[in-house]
């Protein structure tokens, strides 16, 4: 085949490759031929006009763009913003070189931050938005972060076409997460209330205590600009506590509880007809004292006819009080929901109704649904209902604790009255 015939075969199916091609391809092509390059470079302004950006948050040595110091502002100025659909952006911290190894600087903020928040004013078809600023997060005594939240706030309203926002906000020498910002929430909120009707998705993942005292109430405000949007078909939050914390991780619980009693009591429920799926992982600190939450309202608002699926990974002291809400949301909801799962963290039901509970759920559930229900505590083996349930339940032994896992996924050919 001709160089022409390729060249024309390329330009033909451009839209369709461009998605699959990272930054140092589409410079490749930019300098192949004067044809491909008036496909990739923009004319007004040099730029690459890439759909997809990832701006790791680490470089290998022999990374041709530059020290680590500079790779982010490098990247972020090679793109023309308006072209971009697909953004994935994380802040690294700046190292120093000394006798060619990497010496972290902690003195040195993260240079693309400031720059992407300017930028991100011109991304105006932007559909799908990840951003990691945990690297950001842990210079704000000195107060550098704070008015690049405003101008980033200001910035991504600009973005109407933003569909799915996956935010990472956690930073600390501890953990991946460790603590969270409540500024940057607070920058947050606006955004979320501006896209009310684009966005679809919200996927959180932040430690599990402030880093300051500011804005206390920002947490709570941005799940209820979550919990309002006309349009949500998908939500995630997961919240991880620093090595050394207590109580961590409770105060996500507390705001997304207090969100959803809200939004129930406001507005009666959410107010998206297309809710498909939740998925909500909060991991508490060392503390054991029992909790006053209560789960009624959050699984009244997800008593949605739309969800297909719902997983929940919660401390086993959120279950106090609440295995009774559960039980009454699961019977409600098994005929329609595809998928089920729910991680009691060794929860005693010292009662011993929850066997009786599943063997019910077993039988009037649909043919379509699969149950999960994990780490179990206090169940009596030699009860009718453990024996009636048999392949049902698993026992596991972990850290010289004995749980049960139980799980029921319908095969064809499973008959329920034989459970």
């Amino acid at each position: 085949m001709s160089a022409p015939v390729v060249i024309e075969v390329i330009e033909h199916c451009w839209t369709r490759i461009e998605p699959y091609l990272d930054i140092i391809s589409l410079i490749s092509v930019s300098k192949s031929c004067n044809k491909l390059r008036q496909l990739v470079i923009d004319g007004g302004s040099g730029k690459l006009k890439a759909s997809i950006l990832e701006v790791p948050p680490y470089l290998k040595d022999d990374c041709p763009y530059g020290p680590i110091s500079e790779h982010g502002p490098r990247l972020l100025n090679l793109v023309h913003f308006p072209s971009l659909k697909r953004l994935n952006i994380s802040f690294p911290e700046l190292t120093t070189r000394r006798s060619s190894t990497r010496i972290s600087d902690e003195n040195n903020y993260p240079l693309a931050f400031p720059l992407f928040a300017s930028l991100v004013e011109n991304a105006y078809n932007l559909e799908y938005l990840s951003i990691d600023v945990g690297n950001v997060i842990v210079y704000e005594d000195g107060g550098r972060p704070q008015l690049t939240y405003n101008i980033l706030k200001s910035n991504l309203i600009h973005c109407k076409k933003l569909k799915r926002l996956v935010i990472s906000n956690g930073g600390g020498p501890f953990t991946e997460f460790g603590k969270y910002s409540p500024t940057f929430f607070a920058a947050m909120v606006p955004v979320i209330q501006a896209g009310i009707l684009s966005l679809e998705s919200v996927n959180l993942e932040c430690g599990g205590e402030p880093i300051s005292s500011d804005y206390p109430d920002a947490l709570y405000d941005f799940f209820m600009a979550v919990f309002s949007l006309q349009n949500l078909k998908g939500l995630a939050v997961m919240s991880i506590p620093t090595i050394s914390g207590d109580n961590e991780g409770l105060e996500v619980m507390k705001s997304l509880l207090n969100a959803s009693r809200s939004i129930e009591e406001t507005l009666g429920g959410i107010p998206s007809k297309s809710l498909r799926g939740v998925r909500l992982m909060i991991i508490a600190g060392k503390s054991k004292e029992p909790l006053s939450l209560q789960l009624n309202h959050l699984l009244s608002l997800l008593s949605k006819e739309s969800l297909t699926w719902l997983m929940m990974f919660l401390p086993h002291s959120c279950w106090n009080g609440n295995i009774s809400a559960l039980r009454r949301y699961i019977l409600d909801r098994s005929s329609s929901l595809n998928v089920l799962l729910v991680d009691l963290e060794g929860y005693k039901d010292s009662s011993g109704n929850l066997l009786s509970f599943m063997q019910k759920v077993i039988k009037e559930s649909s043919d379509t649904t699969t149950i999960k229900l994990l780490r179990m505590g206090y169940l009596a083996e030699q009860d009718d209902s453990f024996q009636a349930l048999g392949q049902f339940v698993e026992k596991k032994e972990t850290n010289g604790e004995t749980t049960w896992e139980f799980g029921y996924k319908p095969d064809k050919g499973d008959t329920k009255a034989s459970a």
